[in-house]
């Protein structure tokens, strides 16, 4: 606006800046401080003057981005079945560790139970129970005569 006082144009008294940004009487308009810092993985927006999350951040498979702190983690609604457990290093189900089969089984880490492994093989007349992964005589098994 022109100041017929000083016969110079001035930036007028009542112009104001929203936002984080500042007036610039230099220019009469409206700029982002220098001050203005942004923490962890969010990056200076001179256009908004805020702090974004950077387009070409992303995050690992599995993990979902927070754009308001530029963070990644494993969703909340990640949810495991049977006897898999929530990996938040990975954002997955894994089977725990320290998950223990009962004695002559086998755990199948895919499906995270324990089976009798094919590798039991029973010699004679015996047959694999299952239930227990032994070899057991069935009670189908008849004998007769001096048997």
């Amino acid at each position: 606006m022109k100041d017929n006082k000083t016969c110079t144009c001035v930036c007028p008294s009542n112009f104001t800046c929203s936002g984080n940004l500042i007036k610039d009487k230099a220019s009469c308009s409206c700029v982002c401080p220098e001050t203005l810092k942004c923490s962890g993985n969010l990056v200076k927006d001179d256009k908004t003057c805020s702090c974004v999350c950077p387009k070409s951040f992303t995050c690992p498979k599995n993990f979902s981005k927070d754009e308001k702190t530029c963070s990644c983690h494993c969703p909340s609604s990640l949810e495991c079945s049977g006897n898999f457990v929530k990996d938040d290093k990975t954002c997955s189900c894994v089977c725990p560790k320290n998950f223990e089969c009962p004695a002559n089984f086998a755990l199948n880490e895919e499906t995270c139970s324990c089976h009798c492994p094919q590798t039991l093989k029973c010699e004679g007349n015996f047959i694999r129970d299952e239930k227990t992964c032994c070899c057991v005589c069935p009670s189908t098994l008849k004998c007769s005569g001096n048997f």
